[in-house]
């Protein structure tokens, strides 16, 4: 059977060794003898011009667009949304007219426009796959995004179509598969469960305590981790009040690693409220990343108790790739999904956003039981439910091609 012609079209796709799900799942099919496309944006904030880059085989189209991340103006987000669209389709205009394309992904919330979609699916006679990281615009409304009910309405309705047009859509989930079956977006047949995942790797043997020392820290610490985006969506001042909480154990340490919109207010409240054990730091290179993360003996995640639709963030994949207890700070739709599955399999704990005493009191219960928690249950999990092979293995099924995909 002949080798597939695919076309990823995302929101990231970092050039160099740093390692995500997309990048990740391009190279396999890559490897396996398809052709692979990708298309991706490059902020303007990059200084760089619409350019074709080739990285182990595979050519990249980086689209200039507006800025749409980190520290941007909601104006400057939303010009950049909608022009966006346009902008890829005609550089595929340009760049790949006389292509022909068996697969298109899309991924949300912004790589999947069902009116670019709908035309390439006409185009190329393709099949679209989706893969739904982030339901779009109930999200945004939650966090107060979209006060005006009529554009709310009319991105409703995009949404819907866009469900419609995907002839199967990757769920990360079982929250989001609730969803969509319960707002007659799309059947269950087309709807399949695959979790942020990551292909497993080679493990360093380290030195825990010898690396500790190394960064500044004591061999009884017990540090805790968040590494990402710190805006509204995760709502980290929960987090924050909840170590104001613990300012008494000295042992206790906190690291949050990243940037974004909130991140001046939690240094803010780091200050007024003499937290010493917390450090906020930068984005760092993802070889020092991991080699923090490898000190570190929980792994947060925060979610804003806004929200009304389910989420499951990538850090879970790392945190059980790695074999750290998760403590996550959750809303009530999130606890009923997530919360679930990290008390089902034994991994950590997890409680409603926002009771901070009840958040203090679970994170102890953690802390306490540390040693009780099985490295072979996290890998365990992994390989079950984050394995990156997993999709590889689906997409086999799906297009057909057992043999070459």
């Amino acid at each position: 059977m002949q080798n597939k012609r695919i076309l990823f079209i995302t929101h990231r796709y970092p050039k160099g060794k740093t390692t995500i799900l997309e990048k990740d799942t391009a190279k396999s099919l890559f490897n396996k003898g398809n052709k692979v496309v990708v298309i991706a944006p490059t902020e303007r904030r990059n200084n760089e011009e619409t350019h074709i880059h080739k990285e182990d085989g595979i050519e990249i189209l980086y689209i200039k667009t507006g800025n749409n991340f980190n520290e941007t103006s909601k104006i400057e987000k939303i010009v950049t949304v909608l022009i966006r669209p346009f902008l890829i389709k005609r550089a595929i205009k340009k760049y790949y007219s006389n292509e022909k394309f068996d697969v298109i992904f899309g991924y949300t919330p912004f790589m999947a426009n069902y009116k670019l979609f709908s035309s390439l699916k006409r185009k190329y006679n393709s099949k679209l796959i989706l893969f739904l990281w982030d339901i779009f615009p109930q999200n945004a409304r939650d966090l107060g995004l979209f006060k005006n009910q009529v554009i709310f309405k009319f991105l409703k309705y995009r949404e819907k179509m866009m469900y419609k047009i995907f002839d199967k859509i990757i769920c990360n989930c079982e929250g989001q598969i609730d969803y969509i079956l319960k707002n007659n977006y799309n059947t269950q047949d087309n709807l399949i469960l695959i979790r942020n995942s990551e292909f497993i790797g080679i493990k360093k043997e380290i030195d825990k305590q010898k690396l500790k020392k190394e960064l500044g820290y004591n061999k009884k610490d017990i540090i805790s981790i968040f590494g990402g985006n710190m805006g509204e969506p995760q709502e980290l001042e929960n987090i924050v009040n909840m170590i104001k909480e613990l300012k008494d154990y000295n042992n206790l340490k906190f690291i949050f690693l990243g940037d974004g919109t909130q991140k001046s207010k939690l240094k803010k409240m780091k200050i007024e409220n003499t937290i010493s054990n917390l450090e906020i730091l930068d984005f760092v290179e993802r070889e020092k990343y991991e080699k923090i993360l490898n000190i570190c003996d929980v792994g947060l995640i925060s979610l804003s108790k806004k929200y009304t639709v389910p989420n499951f963030p990538a850090k879970v994949t790392g945190y059980i790739k790695e074999g750290i207890p998760i403590f996550a700070s959750l809303d009530s739709c999130s606890l009923e999904y997530l919360g679930q599955f990290i008390k089902e399999n034994e991994i950590g704990e997890a409680c409603l956003a926002g009771d901070i005493l009840k958040m203090k009191s679970n994170f102890l219960d953690l802390v306490n039981k540390l040693n009780f928690y099985d490295k072979n249950n996290f890998e365990k999990i992994f390989s079950e439910n984050f394995n990156a092979n997993n999709i590889i293995n689906l997409l086999k099924k799906e297009l057909g091609d057992e043999e070459n995909v």
